[in-house]
């Protein structure tokens, strides 16, 4: 069974079209690399048991579609292959190949250049060669000493035993070079995988620019590597992010809100010190205070869909709120105004900020204080205060580890369906999702048939380095719920919502499920 297909083109195939159009930085020619082991190998491992499980369901085969048919006309337009072609018929079954089986690329910064090798049996080498001389409307010139063609436009194909690459531009001959070589080595463009791993790949975010992805991710770019493997039914992500500088960073002891964090937690996030590693608008740095300076704390109960709150601690509660409210406000109600007409209030005296925007909810900033001190609360609606503490477990997983930058656990599939609400509701993230389109319903039957099926997913960034952080994470399906709601619309072009209602989940976990350390 094709199983997993649908998720590495959310990991690959996207990300590929994505840079296409981006200018390099630097003299690196190679700013993406990958080496995926393919779903032929994935359907045989029973750590995949939850993918193979999602993937079985009809609205995944509905979404793969949808996706690889709007791959094969962003492929077909940037690759200008014949204008009178048509992208489906042609594309998708080499789209799909690469799913499937063993194949790895190299792409330069600048999209003109790449090397893509997929590892095909005869007949599906034959098919390759005939779809892409129908895409490039004729046969190309025979390349000396080896079999292949290549094109005017600077498109070529070369057969290897057992494979085929393909590939444009001339910038990247010692890539094709080495793949050929490793092939006939070993049989492999790629190193060998090590046990139960299945991705290795790299992308040098220094040397892209020009891209969409930092107005949506406001990460400071570093070269970044990714090993995706998967063991006792979990896939296990390590990703290293090394900046071209080191990053100023001084950790303090944990103060964490225990006594407002409370059930029934569906999610919670720690972090400390993340400023130096994002890139935040101006309007931030003007601020009196911060949060990203410091410490701050997020959580998500499961009673409602928005009971969502963070807070963050400081020294005088009541003097940090007249200090937003006499300056905080003023810097903040221009921007408010030009992005959703929405402002902030501040009656003088008061000790809390609401946020005039919506008669569903009424967001605000308040100081509040428990015996770990003084801290700012903000959230959509009240906090109830009676229901029980979260459990101590919970802080023992960062609690004392001093080079932890970021800390995220949640019950991912019940974090998937509140995020399409929240991106249902909250008109500002369409931007985020793209435009609306037919495939609509595709995407939000894709997303609830996973709701149930996702459990525990926890993710931790330590600081390796002055000039390195290590990311790495525990997860049923390698994504959080976020992620998954952000990449689905991205892959599939399309808005956020609206979300069917009978497709709620029915919740039967009490309190956080935390994995061992």
């Amino acid at each position: 069974m094709r199983t997993s297909r649908v998720f590495f083109a959310a990991v690959s195939l996207t990300f590929a079209a994505a840079i296409m159009p981006l200018r390099a930085a630097g003299d690196d020619p190679v700013a993406v690399q990958y080496h995926f082991a393919g779903a032929d190998q994935l359907s045989r491992n029973t750590n995949f048991h939850t993918a193979s499980q999602i993937f079985r369901y009809s609205s995944s085969a509905h979404f793969e579609g949808l996706v690889l048919n709007r791959l094969a006309r962003i492929f077909w337009t940037r690759l200008k292959f014949d204008p009178a072609g048509t992208p489906g018929p042609t594309l998708v079954p080499l789209l799909d190949d690469l799913l499937y089986v063993e194949s790895a690329g190299s792409f330069d910064a600048a999209g003109d250049n790449f090397v893509l090798a997929a590892r095909l049996d005869g007949k599906r080498t034959q098919t390759w060669r005939e779809k892409l001389e129908i895409a490039m409307r004729g046969k190309g010139s025979a390349i000396s000493g080896s079999s292949g063609e290549r094109w005017a436009n600077g498109f070529w194909m070369l057969e290897a035993p057992g494979w085929i690459l393909v590939g444009k531009g001339e910038r990247l001959a010692s890539v094709q070079r080495d793949y050929l070589r490793q092939i006939q080595k070993s049989g492999s463009p790629g190193a060998a995988f090590k046990n139960e791993q299945w991705l290795e790949a790299m992308i040098d975010w220094p040397q892209l620019s020009a891209t969409t992805l930092p107005h949506i991710i406001p990460l400071k770019p570093a070269r970044t590597t990714v090993d995706i493997s998967a063991s006792g039914g979990r896939f296990h992500v390590t990703a290293d992010l090394v900046y071209p500088q080191a990053r100023s960073w001084t950790p303090e002891p944990w103060r964490i809100p225990k006594e407002l964090v409370r059930e029934p937690l569906i999610s919670f996030t720690a972090a400390q010190g993340v400023e130096p590693y994002m890139q935040l608008g101006e309007i931030f740095s003007r601020l009196p205070d911060d949060p990203f300076k410091g410490q701050f704390f997020c959580w998500a109960q499961r009673s409602m869909p928005f009971e969502t709150y963070m807070t963050w601690p400081v020294a005088d509660g009541a003097k940090a709120i007249k200090e937003l409210g006499t300056e905080g406000v003023g810097i903040m109600n221009p921007f408010l105004r030009g992005w959703d007409h929405s402002r902030l209030k501040w009656p003088p005296g008061s000790s809390q900020i609401t946020w005039d925007k919506t008669p569903i909810m009424g967001p605000y900033l308040r100081s509040v204080s428990e015996k770990e001190g003084n801290y700012l609360l903000a959230g959509l609606f009240t906090l109830d205060e009676n229901q029980r503490p979260a459990p101590a477990p919970l802080w023992k997983q960062f609690e004392g580890h001093s080079d932890i930058v970021y800390y995220n656990w949640e019950l991912t599939g019940l974090r998937v369906h509140q995020w399409r609400l929240y991106s249902e509701i909250v008109p500002q993230m369409l931007s985020v999702f793209g435009k609306p389109d037919a495939g609509l319903p595709v995407v939000e039957n894709w997303l609830a048939s996973m709701e149930l099926s996702l459990g525990n997913t926890v993710t931790e960034v330590t600081r390796t380095s002055p000039e390195r952080l290590t990311v790495t994470r525990s997860a049923p399906f390698v994504f959080t719920g976020l992620e998954l709601v952000w990449l689905s619309h991205w892959l599939a072009g399309e808005p956020a919502g609206p979300v069917n209602m009978n497709l709620l989940p029915k919740a039967k976990i009490s309190g956080p499920g935390i994995p061992s350390r």
